[in-house]
């Protein structure tokens, strides 16, 4: 396979993945923008639109047609200098949207684990809920993240970029736009031809609500049916095991229990994240078949390159470089917590993520505590009393006595019971 049986970074790929990526020149992007033609004849304008239509419903060259929608419709905005860009489809990218096209294929959700700046939340969260809208007139898209204000910014700087900036051939008319502290949605107004054929105005919804705050909240998707979902930062939402099981349904038929509307779930496991709350979030994916959810961990280097001039192909050697040198400073510097915020942001391999449950590093707070309790266990004097033991059915029951034959340190408090077990081997 070329290029792609060379790179161990591409060997985890699903084989659709890197067949395709192993057709591509490595030096220039894997798809790039094909503006929309002007047209002297509307009929011309919908032949084009209707071609276009059907790759971005059943793909081309074994590519998804939602990457082709996000390389030839979609914006994004850059959230440094505020500047509204075409996207670049890199190999990251068409990682994700191949995962996710499997994944849709195989009547499954999909939950993404990554480091920082991987554009998961622009992807899924501004692009793949338009495609849907465009796609299934009609139809309502779920999008949460892990508090209020992480919502209002997504709803904002992410769906309505990509909304605001579509060509208006394919651009649905605003019904109703609301944005408050704790939700927010849009709901467009788009014609289509229904499956009799009929010229019917549908209303497709963009529903971005809290679900973070209360139980309340966590389950306010229940009940409802949905043909697109987006769980933005997952890891660190609080109630995000309530929020999957409450809503899991709403993307299945009813009768059937396959899933007709899509889910998909992501974020970083960062360091502000507590030792017990990564171990609950273990877990939790470790019961992903509850949810029929495929995970996919993202290597922090997918999409970094050494110059400024994007080709769309992740520089591995620059990525190995640039990782090992920032680790290896903060390994010299001895500070175990800029080391555990280092591998959380910047995982380079599922371990990295979860290594506090598997007992590799210690929090600051949890060797805090183990220091104190030590300190006052040296200040105690001897506990040690001495006494007689005796066994009450399967039960030891302790008497303290002066000439006893045993020693015991702390003997057993009130209410506490002990259990006699025998460990020998006959002679």
């Amino acid at each position: 396979m070329g290029l792609i049986s060379d790179n161990n970074y591409f060997k985890s790929m699903p084989t659709e993945a890197a067949d395709i990526l192993s057709k591509f020149d490595p030096k220039k992007p894997i798809l790039e923008y094909e503006p929309t033609p002007i047209f002297k004849r509307d009929s011309d304008m919908q032949a084009f639109r209707e071609k276009r239509m059907d790759i971005y419903i059943n793909g081309k060259n074994g590519i998804p047609g939602h990457a082709y929608f996000a390389t030839w419709e979609a914006n994004i905005k850059n959230r440094i200098t505020g500047a509204i860009l075409k996207p670049v489809m890199r190999d990251a990218d068409l990682y994700m949207h191949t995962k996710v096209a499997l994944s849709i294929k195989n009547n499954r959700t999909a939950g993404f684990l990554k480091g920082r700046n991987l554009g998961l939340t622009t992807l899924f969260g501004g692009v793949m809920p338009v495609y849907f809208a465009i796609t299934k007139p009609g139809s309502t898209s779920f999008i949460t993240s892990k508090d209020q204000g992480t919502i209002g910014t997504l709803f904002s700087e992410k769906l309505m970029v990509c909304y605001d900036n579509l060509h208006p051939d394919i651009k649905p008319e605003i019904e109703n736009k609301n944005q408050t502290q704790k939700n927010s949605y849009l709901k467009l107004k788009q014609p289509y031809f229904n499956e009799y054929g009929e010229l019917v105005i549908g209303v497709t919804t963009f529903d971005c609500r809290d679900t973070s705050n209360s139980d309340k909240a966590a389950s306010s998707f229940s009940g409802s049916g949905a043909a697109y979902g987006f769980y933005d930062e997952l890891p660190l939402n609080p109630r995000r095991e309530m929020l999957l099981n409450s809503s899991i349904n709403c993307f299945r038929d009813p009768f059937t229990k396959k899933f007709t509307g899509f889910l998909v779930w992501g974020g970083t496991v960062e360091d502000t994240i507590t030792n017990d709350g990564i171990v609950a979030f273990k877990k939790m994916i470790e019961k992903k078949e509850t949810w029929d959810s495929d995970v996919t961990f993202m290597d922090c280097g997918f999409g970094m390159q050494k110059t400024s001039v994007a080709s769309a192909w992740t520089d591995w050697a620059y990525v190995n470089q640039w990782w090992n040198g920032e680790f290896d400073k903060l390994e010299k510097q001895g500070n175990s917590d800029a080391m555990r915020a280092f591998l959380k942001n910047n995982p380079r391999k599922l371990e990295h993520i979860f290594e506090l449950a598997q007992g590799g590093f210690w929090e600051s707070d949890v060797s805090e505590i183990c220091k104190k309790h030590y300190t006052f266990l040296e200040a105690q004097p001897s506990k040690v009393a001495t006494g007689n033991v005796r066994r009450v059915d399967t039960q030891v029951e302790w008497t303290i006595a002066k000439n006893g034959f045993c020693e015991m340190v702390e003997p057993p408090h009130d209410g506490v019971k002990y259990f006699m077990g025998v460990d020998g081997s006959a002679s």
